[in-house]
């Protein structure tokens, strides 16, 4: 499959050397602090604002579930249209472009709804306002991970540019987390929402305008749908990291309710800042790390260590408890910073060179719809993590309302949800990726090479470390 001339054929795809320029790695990574900190916003405080506004725990859940599991089904849908569209400016740029604008305005929107409508009203608008937000989600986040293959061919640049990108998305849940709760109770939940979005529109723009797809398919390529869901389906390695993904977020809901464990729990929404401080700043320094590590440790065995070291101290956490807030902040600021390398920060890495893999069997570059199930994957994770939280409160008897006060059983069960329940799915992750995934950072460098044509199919069939 041809490629595009305007890489120089001098540059060795093994060297450190730089394809993109300095504004596009900038502005990659600008474009995650804004994108980052909207998603954040959403995912920690819409229940708690829609809770406010009187509707039920239970029904909260439901709108989750239901917006959340459209968003993810559409992912798949909208990654196979992108590898099917050509436009003149570029294959993912466009996308970028319009999710820039899509995204502040449906955020503003759905924090727009009226205290004083009745509960039917309610109910309805979030529904239909959350799905609408979900959508535009879905236009920025394929082409965000995809334009990373477009922007350069080499392998630990590609890896740079997403590792650097997801530093600053440390960034987005520190500002979100701590500057949040102690806005929102002064100011009301429209004028923060308005903030964020607003904040969000000037940090995702530049991207769409600066950055340059120097490394994509031809204009007359157009792969067949059924070639391009073949590739994923077909993609063992692909289904079965997502897979597992999805599994640790069967019992982790500890995002989803950290907003009411700090509330309820230790005293206040205030309480949300000193912990999120606590934990995204060590989280910030461990992400810092990935870029370095992954040059010597192949991004398995980092993922595989990270999941399962923070396996190991949710348990201590959970005995200590949360009376002694000293030592309970070290152990989740340690435990979150451990668990930052593997959750979402070498994810995008995986899906790569799942991609990689897939071209080298099939021939078809598949690219947005490969990152298309990592959205997917990240969705369906956040609707089953977010909704499956909100129904145990409400079976622990959580009482929605502005002023509410918790009975014993919803404390008790918010702190099981924070600290020993994720580790349930966490576990059957690593085991479902300890004997299901192959893949090697070198020999996925070496399919890399041969997609592109520097080497023969056949040479890197014989270079390659075991039959894939």
């Amino acid at each position: 499959m041809g490629r595009s001339t305007e890489l120089s054929p001098a540059v060795d795809a093994v060297t450190q050397r730089y394809r993109t320029t300095r504004r596009e790695r900038v502005s990659y990574a600008v474009y995650s602090l804004g994108q980052i900190n909207v998603y954040i916003f959403m995912y920690m405080f819409l229940q708690i604002f829609l809770t406010d506004l009187g509707i039920p725990v239970a029904m909260v859940g439901t709108i989750f579930i239901v917006a959340r599991v459209w968003d993810a089904v559409n992912d798949p849908m909208f990654g196979i249209l992108v590898d099917k569209s050509r436009f003149k400016t570029g294959k993912y740029l466009p996308w970028l472009r319009a999710s820039s604008f899509l995204i502040p305005v449906s955020t503003i929107a759905l924090f727009a709804i009226p205290a004083d409508l009745s509960l039917t009203a309610k109910i309805a608008a979030a529904a239909a306002l959350y799905v609408v937000w979900g959508m535009s989600y879905t236009v920025c986040d394929v082409p965000y991970f995809s334009v990373t293959a477009a922007m350069t061919d080499n392998l630990d640049e590609r890896n740079r540019i997403i590792a650097n990108g997801r530093m600053l998305t440390a960034v987005g849940p520190l500002l979100v987390g701590t500057v949040v709760p102690l806005v929102y109770p002064e100011i009301g939940w429209f004028a923060t929402g308005t903030i964020i979005a607003l904040f969000s529109l000037l940090t995702m723009v530049p991207l769409g305008f600066i950055a340059k797809e120097r490394n994509r398919s031809n204009s007359d390529e157009f792969p067949a749908i059924k070639e391009l869901i073949l590739s994923v389906v077909k993609n063992r390695y692909l289904l079965v990291f997502c897979a597992a993904f999805i599994v640790s977020g069967l019992t982790n809901a500890s995002i989803a309710v950290s907003g009411y464990f700090a509330t309820y729990v230790l005293g206040g929404p205030q309480m949300m800042s000193l912990i999120f401080l606590a934990s995204i700043v060590p989280s910030m320094a461990a992400i810092g790390l990935v870029p370095t590590l992954s040059k010597w440790i192949d991004k398995f065995y980092l993922y595989m260590g990270s999941l399962g070291l923070t396996v190991l101290l949710s348990v201590p956490m959970y005995f200590v408890g949360y009376r002694n807030l000293t030592v309970f902040i070290v152990f989740m600021a340690v435990r979150n910073a451990v668990a930052a390398i593997s959750a979402g920060t070498i994810m995008s890495m995986f899906i790569l060179d799942c991609s990689e893999y897939s071209r080298f069997k099939t021939g078809t570059d598949a690219t947005a719809a490969s990152l298309s199930v990592q959205t997917f994957t990240n969705k369906l994770f956040v609707a089953i993590s977010g909704g499956v939280g909100m129904f145990i409160l409400g079976t622990a008897g959580f009482v929605s309302g502005d002023q509410a006060v918790q009975p014993q059983p919803v404390l008790d069960m918010l702190w099981i949800m924070m600290s020993i329940l994720p580790t349930v799915g966490q576990i059957l992750s690593f085991f479902m990726l300890l004997f299901g995934y192959r893949l090697r950072d070198k020999d996925v460098q070496i399919m890399a090479r041969a997609n592109r044509g520097t080497i023969t199919p056949e040479e890197a069939t014989a270079q390659l470390s075991r039959q894939y």
